[in-house]
């Protein structure tokens, strides 16, 4: 594993820990709104999350570098709030390793847009986090750098879900307050969905994508992984410039379900944890109906008949920009982008035309409902000793993409939220999918669900 401390004494680290914020280490403040309306410093929050670096990285592994930098100067809705960004998105003063061998060239460490807006409302980048090579995976596994631990299970060593891994492994245990992370595909909602955080991607093309190490650019998009929907709110709010919308009443507000058909591959957990959501998102609650049905079933063939254009575009960004990094990757990355170096250019242009005819069908998907509904990953958490095994890598990570890819495809916005947890201890994440450049009022829903969700008394 590659570390880089900046101004901080390493400290022994535990060998293991009972959940990622024990009574005795619960977090200063409920929220950030909260954090904001207290009279203490706004070094508060700093402190806090260095502690738990400190005491937590050596073992859950989340964070490659760590630096301890001033408080910001703006005076924004985010200053003191320490966050940690994934390792293909660059943040000048860091080194971007994106999950590989080595360190890439100079360009792609400097900080993009989306950096600058955080920085500018006041938040302050702490670390970069671990992912996947290349962010490839759902599972979060690495080899190079060890897979970061789910904090959930003390025993077992379980993926936290990818590629973000550690991004939301530090989040989950208190490591930053805000993680900035990618989704192509759902390497923000998955792994937050995997380690109890709040996931969410914008609306493809809402958020700059400039300083990100490109993977797919008809589906890549920045994301946000935080502690709870009313962070997501604040957060997200900055990086649109506009006040954060008040929580959505439930009230009138129509779901649709992705029906039953689809959801064959949810595990018993999951399943049962499904309807107990659906339960509690009120009685607006209905099947698709049969033209969304027939166009995700369209969407479905298409995403399992391939082939895969992301490893397409990120096996010739490696020939065009990174010579010698092929002899680098890891066997699971290595094949898959063998097996897509040669994808011709027509079929790739044929395959991203019929992206765009589904994208402009989104009407359809949605019918007369406002958001739709299904979980966030279909299987819980692996364990990583079993993903040394290819076709078992394959299966899990797969699997755990299965149902945020498609929000992807349709160039939705959507939001992970946790529903439970599983009988392994695990979370387990509802995914809300709103249709496009409807993201404050997705997440304004977001927060009412959220404390429908938490509600014990509701069943």
């Amino acid at each position: 594993m590659a570390f880089s401390f900046h101004g901080a004494t390493t400290r022994k680290q535990p060998h293991h820990m009972t959940s990622p914020v024990t009574p005795t280490t619960a977090p200063p403040y409920e929220s950030i709104a909260a954090f904001r309306a207290h009279t203490r410093a706004h070094q508060d929050m700093l402190e806090w999350c260095a502690k738990r670096i400190d005491a937590l990285n050596g073992h859950l592994n989340a964070l490659r570098e760590v630096h301890h930098p001033p408080i910001s100067a703006n005076e924004g809705p985010l200053r003191g709030v320490p966050i940690t960004v994934k390792d293909n998105i660059g943040v000048t003063g860091f080194e971007t390793w994106a999950g590989t061998a080595a360190a890439l060239p100079p360009r792609w460490a400097e900080s993009g847009e989306l950096i600058e807006r955080l920085e500018v409302a006041g938040a302050v980048v702490t670390s970069k986090s671990h992912c996947a090579e290349f962010a490839f995976g759902g599972s979060g596994f690495n080899p190079h750098h060890g897979t970061p631990r789910n904090p959930f299970d003390p025993h077992i060593h379980r993926a936290p879900g990818g590629s973000s891994s550690g991004t939301a492994v530090a989040v989950a245990s208190g490591m930053a307050w805000i993680g900035v992370g990618t989704d192509t595909g759902g390497s923000v909602r998955v792994p937050a969905s995997l380690c109890g955080c709040v996931g969410f991607r914008p609306t493809h093309g809402r958020w700059p994508t400039d300083g990100i190490l490109p993977l797919s650019p008809l589906f890549d998009d920045p994301g946000i992984i935080a502690r709870n929907a009313a962070d997501l709110s604040l957060v997200a709010a900055a990086i649109d410039r506009v006040n954060p919308r008040a929580a959505l009443t439930l009230a009138g507000v129509r779901f649709a379900t992705v029906p039953d058909q689809f959801l064959s591959a949810c595990d018993a957990d999951v399943q049962t944890a499904w309807r107990r959501a659906c339960r509690r998102a009120g009685p607006s609650v209905s099947s698709m109906g049969g033209a969304a049905q027939r166009l995700l079933q369209d969407a479905f063939e298409m995403l399992d008949n391939g082939p895969n254009t992301a490893a397409s575009n990120c096996a010739r960004l490696i020939e065009a920009e990174l010579p010698g990094w092929r002899e680098r990757l890891t066997p699971h990355v290595s094949r898959l982008l063998n097996e897509h170096a040669g994808v011709p250019e027509d079929i790739i242009a044929s395959r991203h035309a019929r992206v765009r005819e589904l994208r402009a069908e989104q009407a359809t998907l949605f019918g007369d409902a406002d958001f739709l509904l299904c979980p966030t990953c279909p299987v819980s958490a692996p364990a990583v000793a079993m993903l040394d095994n290819e076709s078992y890598y394959e299966r899990y990570s797969n699997l755990l993409l299965r149902y945020t890819v498609f929000p992807s495809l349709f160039g939705c916005c959507a939001v992970s939220l946790p529903m439970g947890r599983d009988t392994h201890g695990i979370p387990m994440g509802l995914q809300i999918i709103g249709r496009d450049d409807d993201d404050q009022r997705l997440i304004a829903c977001a927060r009412t669900l959220e404390a429908a969700l938490n509600d014990t008394a509701a069943d």
